[in-house]
C-alpha cells in the first residue's frame, strides 16, 4: 500500500490497517452499484450522440438507473468468470476478458438481462477474438503510455518544486484532489467511446457475415 494512501487512512506504516467494517462495506457495495447506474446512462447518452437519436440527459439517467442493476450483476459475473479463469492457467481468463468485454453495452443497447448479454457478448467477439484482443491490447497501451507521462510530470513537478526543503513535503492535496480527477474526467470517456465503436464494429462484422441474431432482448 503506497505511503500516501497509509497517511491519509491514518495508518502509519508497520501497523495492521483495520478490518473493513460492515457499514464500510456497503458503502463500497453501494459505490459500485451507482457505478453500474452511472455506466448504463453514460452508454446510452454515447449511443444517443454516435446514432443522432435525440435523447434528453434525464433520458439517459433513466435507461440508466433501470438498467443499472443488471450492469451489476453481470459485472460480478465477469468478475468471477474472469476471476476463476486465470486461475485455470491464465489463458481461460485471458479468453474470457475478451469475450465478456461487452456484456455492459450489450445489457444496455440490446436490453438484456445479466447472463443472456454475457452469452451475447461471447457469441459476438467469438470468431473475431485476436481482432478484438488486438484493439482492446492497443487501447490498454496508450492509456498506460498516457498515464506514464502524465505520472512523471507530476513526479518531476514535485520533486522540483520540494528539492531544497528542510523536511519532507507531503505530497500537494491539489493533485489528489483536482488534478488527477480532472485527467481522469478527460480520458474516461474516450475510453467509453473507443470501446463502443470496437462494439459496432463486432456488430457490423457479425451483421455482413451472418442473417442469424446472436440474441434478443428477454421477455
Amino acid at each position: 500500500v503506497p505511503s500516501q494512501m497509509l497517511g491519509v487512512s491514518g495508518v502509519l506504516p508497520g501497523e495492521e490497517l483495520p478490518v473493513l467494517t460492515a457499514q464500510v462495506s456497503f458503502a463500497l457495495v453501494g459505490a459500485v452499484i451507482i457505478g453500474g447506474v452511472m455506466y448504463g446512462a453514460v452508454i446510452a447518452r454515447m449511443h444517443a450522440i454516435a446514432t443522432g437519436t435525440e435523447q434528453a440527459m434525464s433520458e439517459s439517467i433513466r435507461i440508466g438507473l433501470r438498467k443499472g442493476p443488471a450492469v451489476f450483476v453481470a459485472g460480478v459475473i465477469f468478475f468471477f468468470a474472469m476471476f476463476f479463469g486465470f486461475l485455470a492457467l491464465i489463458i481461460p481468463g485471458v479468453i474470457l476478458s475478451v469475450s465478456l468485454f461487452f456484456c455492459f453495452y450489450v445489457v444496455v443497447l440490446k436490453d438484456m438481462g445479466p447472463l443472456d448479454s454475457l452469452i451475447y457478448s461471447h457469441r459476438l467477439v467469438w470468431g473475431y477474438w485476436w481482432h478484438t484482443a488486438g484493439l482492446l491490447a492497443s487501447l490498454f497501451l496508450v492509456l498506460v503510455v498516457l498515464y506514464s507521462i502524465i505520472g512523471v510530470i507530476v513526479g518531476v513537478t514535485f520533486v522540483t518544486t520540494t528539492t531544497g526543503a528542510d523536511s519532507p513535503a507531503a505530497f500537494p492535496w491539489y493533485i489528489n484532489l483536482l488534478v488527477l480527477p480532472l485527467i481522469s474526467a478527460a480520458i474516461t470517456p474516450l475510453i467509453y467511446a473507443i470501446s463502443l465503436a470496437i462494439y459496432y464494429d463486432l456488430e457490423h462484422r457479425r451483421s455482413d457475415t451472418s442473417d442469424q441474431p446472436l440474441g434478443g432482448p428477454r421477455a
